[in-house]
Formats: structure tokens, sequence, C-alpha cells
């Protein structure tokens, strides 16, 4: 199929974007122009205009209800599953070119699209910022204009800051050889000037120009820079009224969250307590922390509180760089480092950042190395769930945790994602279910499905074509992840989903969950074909069962085909004199005096 669509861009929208593989997964991120929505679709298309692969990004019913990830930093980020081959050769080849669509499926509205090519700065950017045409330019001259700044820095005894700017648009129509542009990073107030340069550009192209600027700066310089409070201006040395591109610089285009499992550190810990911590950067280019722990010790006393530490692994010596929250609400700490510098985030970037859980009695209660994950699919929810071992676990889990990330795309596919930790190999192989109950009551019935076998401490994978009642159940009944082993009757690992997994609503055609909101109404129960049950007073009771009413005195109830009936108790007639029946107190029959 070819492409069919207008390239008329009034508004000018700009969008730069970054490409990933991993394990034949294309993972795409993007930040598009402010003044523009989110774009409705993406299309890979083939250098002879076919299309190759086209994925829905945003829908009418989305709004209000991205992820906090998106929501947190404004990017657009996504994955092409399972690339063909033909089509990894012709990414290798740079014949792939990528276009966001805005508008309806049958009319786009807007267009804007670039070609996929292999810059080497890529491999080392800590930065990044979208060039769009500044305020008051020639918006005949600039139409089609805009470009994208790859940003990397190096700190130590000589600072440095190297930018990788690619652009087009910047060209007078005379503007045929060696011409002459101006780059400038500034503060956002343009009171501090951090680097100046000219670069000319032998020849340029119609398409795509590349410019290489490097320069020292000063430790405050890169404060600067990691808070998000430098702008890059590159504009015409002859006309630069009139032909400007600007941008802020910000963190990094990719799509990607930091996460690590909290587990006792070294061979000879005794703590049983476990946790999980993620982070991420925010548009602002704050990092924002959740970390949350399972059976960590309490002291009573401010002091005694835990302490979150974040270290750099990389060194012997393990500085710290950052202590963060001391107030846990529960289990739960959050928060953001709003002030962050390049010694938190090179190590960050570098896989080597960890962090650490203590306090005065522990030195070392927890620990762990954050490691980058691309968001997509089920990485894009609202957050990690952490699995936690049963309170009579054996003792080879004694040290066992993991953390899943589950979430439904506008596909209506399943995605989930784990990371396991102290779990042995005599538990392998495994099983992740999903376990699905109405309601947290007694003998409620239990759905259960099996969603992957696996080994190893690691699971990435997907279930197409659940029914629309099943994914409806996933924002309105109660939620269970359990990872089984052959090798142990009770769960490995279990977790209740306490936020509920937001599912398009095109997915479940309008169907709510069949258990209602009042647990005590009448009739409340649930279908499950495979354990019919009825639902009565606060609990579940089996089919064919019969019980003394909880809530109605004298009342017996029994279950019939998912439906509960109860009737008051019929008591024997009496042979007695009127005046000798009496009513014993907690007896629900009258009964003869003077008789046993």
């Amino acid at each position: 199929m070819g492409t069919m669509y207008s390239t008329l861009n009034p508004q000018n929208v700009v969008a730069t974007g970054r490409f990933s593989f991993h394990k034949k997964n294309l993972y795409y991120s993007f930040y598009v122009s402010e003044r523009a929505a989110r774009p409705r679709s993406i299309q890979f298309v083939h250098a002879n205009g076919n299309i190759l692969e086209e994925h829905t990004l945003a829908l009418p019913s989305d709004e209000g209800r991205l992820s906090a990830y998106q929501n947190g930093t404004g990017k657009v980020c996504g994955v092409w599953r399972r690339v063909p081959r033909e089509y990894r050769r012709l990414l290798r080849d740079e014949l792939v070119s990528v276009v966001l669509l805005w508008g309806s499926k049958h009319q786009a509205e807007l267009a804007i699209a670039g070609p996929i090519a292999k810059y080497p700065a890529l491999a080392h950017e800590l930065f990044s910022s979208l060039l769009e045409p500044a305020a008051a330019t020639a918006s005949d001259m600039m139409g089609g204009a805009g470009g994208t700044a790859i940003v990397s820095t190096s700190s130590g005894v000589t600072s440095s800051i190297h930018l990788t700017i690619v652009l087009n648009g910047l060209f007078a129509l005379d503007d045929v050889a060696d011409v002459p542009l101006s780059v400038r990073l500034e503060s956002l107030d343009k009171r501090q000037l951090i680097l100046e340069d000219v670069q000319r550009v032998r020849k340029p192209a119609h398409d795509i120009n590349v410019l290489e600027v490097s320069s020292p700066v000063s430790v405050s310089d890169l404060r600067l820079l990691t808070r998000g409070k430098l702008t890059l201006t590159v504009e015409s040395r002859r006309h630069p009224e009139l032909l400007r591109l600007q941008g802020p610089v910000r963190g990094r285009v990719a799509c990607e969250v930091f996460q690590t499992l909290l587990t006792s550190h070294g061979a000879d810990a005794r703590s049983d307590a476990s946790g999980l911590a993620w982070m991420y950067q925010n548009r602002d280019g704050a990092l924002v922390y959740h970390v949350q722990t399972h059976r960590l010790p309490h002291h009573h006393g401010a002091a005694a509180s835990p302490v979150l530490t974040l270290l750099d692994d990389s060194a012997k010596r393990r500085p710290e760089l950052e202590t963060l929250t001391r107030a846990f609400t529960g289990e739960h700490a959050s928060g953001l480092i709003d002030r962050m510098g390049p010694r938190v985030l090179e190590p960050l970037y570098a896989g080597e950042l960890a962090i650490q859980v203590a306090n005065e009695q522990n030195l070392t209660l927890l620990h762990g190395k954050f490691v980058t994950r691309q968001v997509a699919d089920a990485r894009d929810s609202a957050a990690p769930v952490l699995l936690r071992r049963g309170a009579d676990a054996p003792a080879p889990l004694a040290h066992a945790v993991g953390l899943a990330w589950l979430a439904v795309d506008n596909e209506c596919s399943l995605h989930y994602d784990l990371s396991l930790a102290g779990v042995p190999g005599a538990y392998h192989p495994l099983q992740l279910y999903l376990e699905e109950l109405p309601l947290e009551a007694p003998n409620a019935p239990v759905a259960r499905r099996l969603l992957e076998d696996f080994s190893g401490n690691q699971l990435e994978g997907f279930q197409l074509g659940l029914p629309p009642r099943e994914l409806a159940k996933l924002e309105t009944s109660v939620i269970y992840l359990e990872v089984r082993s052959n090798g142990t009757a009770e769960p490995v690992l279990r977790a209740r989903l306490h936020t509920p997994t937001r599912v398009p609503p095109h997915c479940t055609g309008g169907l709510d969950n069949e258990v209602q909101q009042d647990p005590f109404a009448a009739n409340d129960v649930p279908t499950v074909a495979v354990n019919e049950k009825c639902f009565h007073s606060g609990r579940f009771y089996d089919e064919g069962e019969t019980w003394r009413s909880a809530v109605e005195a004298c009342t017996m109830c029994s279950c019939d085909h998912q439906q509960y009936k109860c009737e008051k108790m019929k008591c024997p007639p009496l042979r007695c004199r009127k005046e000798d029946i009496v009513q014993k107190k907690g007896e629900c029959c009258p009964s003869c005096a003077g008789k046993c």
C-alpha cells in the first residue's frame, strides 16, 4: 500500500525520534511540538512509498488516560514487535522513513515524515533538543524547517559538551555553498552564554544537514544543563531574524524507565526484607522515584526511619550521590530530585547507579542496581507491582522477590513483563498466572489463566484475543499475579494489583463486571461457569450448600444455580396448651414448658 496524505503543515509542527532494537523489537520514542496534540498513528514507509507497518498511537478515548510516564514526560512511546528480517535489513540500509499522522483514520489532517538514520553520537546521548522555528521568523522561508540535537557531556577534571545537530530549512535560496550558521547554548533567560560557535556548511542539502560542535564547560554550566535551564539556538549568520531554530535542552528522547529489585545485601544477610524501586525523568528534567518495601524492620523514632541513598556502583568506595526522602507512607516512599547533577545522571545512563535502604541498626538493609527498560506495552502502565513470597515460604525462597508490569494496548492485547530475584534453579521451570476474584470475600470463586511457562529471571510476553468479558474484569475485579512452581504447592510469589489495569473502552464493548458494587445486593452473583457459587451476607457459598443467614434471624438459605434463596425456618407443631408455650432466648422455635 502506498502513502496517501497531505504534506501541508501550516503550524510547522516538528518532531524528533529515537529508535532502538531489542530482541527483534523496534522501540520508538518522540518529542513532538507542544502546540500539537498527540499524533493518531505512526507509519513505517519504504523508500518506494509502500507502508510497511502502521500503529495506532492515540484514540479519542485516550484523553486524560495516558500512562503516568507519557503524561509526565510529554513523550510518545511505542514498539514494533517482531520486525520481519527483510524489514530489519531495510532499516539497516536506511531505506525506511517514519510518518506521524494526525486526524481521523480516513482523513489525515497533518502528516510529518523523516528518514530513520544512524548517528554515532546516539550511543553517548544524555540530553536532546527539538529545534523549531523561532517566534517572528519568516514563515514562508521556514516552512518545513526543524531539527534535533544529540547532546553528550563528560565531567571530571575537565568537563566538556558535544552537540550533534541534525537540521534542515535554515538556508535562503541563494545559500548554495559555504553557508555560515551560528550555534548558541545559553540560559533560558539569555543572561548566561555557555557556548557560541560558527559552523560553515559547505554545500547545504535540501533535506538533512549535520553540524558537530564541542566545547569545554564549567561544572556550574553542567548543572544548568541537567536541570533543563538551557536553550539551543541555530540561526543563519546572514539572516538571523528570518532563519532561526530554537529549542530547550531536555532529558534524552528515549522513552525509558529505570528499575531494580531490592534484596538483602550480601550472602550472609539475615533480613528477609525485599522491595522494588523505579524512576524516570519528567519533562522538567527532575528524577521522579518510587520505592516499595516488604517486611522492612521498623523502629520507633525518626532517627530509626529508613534512609534511601543513591550510590555509584562503578567506584570501589561506592560514593553516596544523593540522599532521598526518609518519610515512608506504609511501605511506600516517593519523591523527585529536581536539582540533579551529572554525577547522578552519568552513572544512571551507564547502568551503574544503585539504591541502598539503610537504618542506624543496619547500613545495608536492601540494595539494588538500576537497569534501563524501554517504555512500551506492559511498562507503559501506571506502576509495577511487587511480588512477595508467602509467610510460610520454605527457607530456599527466603529472599525471593519479583517485579511485574501489566497493561492492555489499543489492539486489546494483554502485555506482561516480569523480573525475578532469589528464586533458586531447583524451582524452575515456573508458571505465571493471572488470578481473578469478583471481590475479596471468604470462599470467593477463583478464575486462573496461565499466561506463560518460563525459566530464568526475566519474562516478557502477551496474550492475544482475550474475551471482552475477561478484559473488563481487569478494571473491576480483584486481580492477582502469581508465580508458581511444580516444586511447591503454594505460590512462589504473589501480588495483588491495587491499581486497576486500564482497558481501552472499545476492547470491552461497554461490558461491566457482573459483580454489583453493593456486595449485599440481591443475587449479586458473578458468572463463573467453572466454579458456580452464590454470594450472600459477605461471603460465597458453593452450589447446593445450605446455611443459616447471618443477616436475618431464624432464616435458612440455600444456593441453587448461582441464585440464593432464603426462607424463614418452619417450626414443628406443638402438642401442649397455649399457656405452656415458651420462647427461649437464642432459639428460633418455641417449645413446651417443662420439655427438654
